[in-house]
């Protein structure tokens, strides 16, 4: 790996470390639908213009009209959320989802491969992720698998291989649209959190519709 690229390991390290930490007080404290629509499309609206600032990516009339549907979007899910905490924290979580794109494209950029990358920026993320589990991390730790191993093996390999596909489809594509591509998930996520019991109102779908829509269109 260059040595002109460990900044750009280090930044996305601890952006996402920041990521998990945040998205984990999300989830802690809003309903699934609301909690990944917030975080995710909140995130897709910001790392829009930082991608084309940073690395140079075009901007059309498709582009604003995705940009505009995700705000209607995300105002309908700002609407239903009554935690300040919860609506705290999913700006958190959506500031990192915001950066880390552009910082992998970069490192990516510098030459860096898609599989130490990901590891070593997991790695980093440890010294963040390990701290917020509190002083007993290690038993909250050994419980967790012992009530549900398979799940979490299941859900540690698909965010890893989900991941991966995303890192060596970003060494090819641009930041901001292959992220309106990849946070198209929050449809499936108000879907997902309709089968775990969440209510599904008409403006919680069309929240999540003009999301996905919106996602679709920036990628363009």
């Amino acid at each position: 790996m260059p040595l002109s690229a460990w900044d750009e390991v280090l930044f996305v390290g601890v952006v996402e470390g920041a990521y998990f930490v945040t998205l984990a007080g999300v989830l802690t404290r809003l309903p699934l639908q609301s909690a990944y629509g917030l975080s995710r499309g909140l995130g897709l609206l910001l790392v829009w213009p930082i991608s084309v600032v940073w690395l140079g990516e075009q901007v059309t009339a498709l582009h604003l009209t995705g940009a505009l549907l995700l705000a209607v979007g995300l105002f309908w899910v700002v609407q239903r959320t009554t935690s300040r905490s919860g609506l705290l924290w999913a700006l958190m979580a959506a500031s990192t989802v915001s950066l880390y794109p552009v910082g992998y494209k970069r490192a990516l950029s510098a030459g860096v491969s898609p599989y130490p990358l990901f590891a070593l920026s997991l790695f980093i993320g440890l010294f963040f992720m390990v701290p917020a589990l509190g002083r007993r991390a290690l038993p909250r730790l050994r419980i967790a698998f012992t009530l549900s191993p398979w799940r979490l093996v299941l859900s540690a390999g698909v965010c890893a291989a989900s991941f991966l596909i995303f890192l060596i489809a970003l060494k090819h594509g641009g930041a901001g649209r292959l992220t309106a591509l990849r946070n198209t998930s929050v449809l499936f996520a108000s879907i997902f959190g309709w089968v775990g019991g969440e209510p599904m109102t008409r403006r919680s779908i069309l929240a999540a519709v003009f999301m996905t829509l919106g996602a679709v269109l920036v990628a363009a």
